[in-house]
């Protein structure tokens, strides 16, 4: 890589905390995985629920409001912690899965520069641009900037690669000019990777 850093450029090292505030980002903006964490919080719950019912038709007696009482503080215990179990089980996983494999892509130094015709992103092993017509969104967190490309495939920028807040605010607005001036655009021709 080019030491070389453009006013549109940013040097920052991929660390596993950025893929994972990644993967939480992508699970805050994903339909499919909202679905899936509401099903995992309240699935549960609604089991209890039944049980609880089964049991008082079943065996009915003193202790079925005792039944209810402990089946619906067990839910609510579940409801307050799933949330943040879901988030746990998930990065677990997916840190778990980028263990099996060296990733040099993915983890090092990288360079990411923006201009009017794309996105380019390159590390020690590889290189690559995107136009940005490829560009399906760009999100924020307080600490990162994701450049998605595709379903839970970005570009990460942690915010820690700008020398201030402010240079973050400019590079980010560029890149939405860049991509709002691009949309409708046809994708570059061939010969735009060269």
């Amino acid at each position: 890589m080019n030491d070389d850093v453009a006013p549109d450029s940013v040097r920052f090292e991929v660390t596993m905390e950025d893929l994972d505030a990644l993967n939480e980002d992508f699970i805050v903006l994903s339909p499919f995985a909202r679905r899936a964490m509401r099903r995992y919080v309240w699935t549960p719950p609604i089991g209890w629920a039944i049980i609880a019912v089964i049991l008082a038709t079943w065996r009915p007696s003193s202790s079925t409001i005792a039944s209810f009482v402990f089946f619906a503080l067990i839910s609510i215990i579940w409801v307050l912690v799933a949330r943040r179990v879901w988030r746990r089980v998930l990065k677990k996983r997916m840190r778990a899965i980028y263990r099996e494999g060296m990733n040099r892509t993915v983890f090092g130094d990288h360079k990411v520069a923006i201009s009017a015709s794309g996105i380019h992103h390159a590390s020690e092993t590889s290189d690559s641009r995107n136009a940005w017509a490829a560009v399906e969104r760009i999100t924020e967190t307080p600490h990162h900037v994701f450049l998605y490309v595709g379903t839970g495939l970005a570009h990460i920028i942690p915010r820690r690669a700008f020398s201030s807040e402010a240079d973050a605010q400019r590079f980010v607005a560029a890149a939405r000019r860049f991509r709002e001036a691009a949309a409708g655009i046809e994708p570059l021709a061939e010969g735009y990777l060269q």
